[in-house]
């Protein structure tokens, strides 16, 4: 409403043609809602967390870094200038990793906040 006009206006938040975009904005964001929720159901069926040892496919995703890297890791040991894989178990001709083997790796390459002007990690 003006304050120097006797006219009322109407006021709205949305114009009436901005209705139809808003409710088209509500059932995408829905379906985008469902969608994260069916692939969060398959992650957990992917990785079970409850089991104690993971297969090498398990761990990659588990970890989020490629098989090819486990595999490597596994086959060619630790090599100059790279990242070492977390310790395998291997049972027979089965290679596979537990959970705290992989939580530790976490921990132990887990990277904090480096400082932009004497590029030291900062333990914050």
């Amino acid at each position: 409403m003006n304050k120097g006009n006797n006219n009322p206006e109407p006021y709205f938040l949305v114009s009436p043609n901005g209705l139809d975009e808003v409710r088209n904005f509500q059932k995408n964001l829905h379906s985008a809602v469902e969608t994260l929720q069916e692939k969060i159901a398959e992650l957990k069926d992917a990785i079970p967390l409850e089991k104690k040892l993971f297969t090498l496919s398990e761990a990659a995703k588990y970890l989020a870094v490629s098989e090819s890297f486990l595999r490597k890791d596994c086959s060619e040991g630790s090599r100059k200038n790279r990242t070492p894989g977390p310790d395998p178990v291997k049972i027979g001709d089965m290679i596979r990793y537990t959970r705290e083997d992989l939580d530790e790796w976490i921990s132990k390459h887990k990277r904090y906040r480096v400082r932009s002007s004497s590029r030291q990690y900062d333990d914050r």
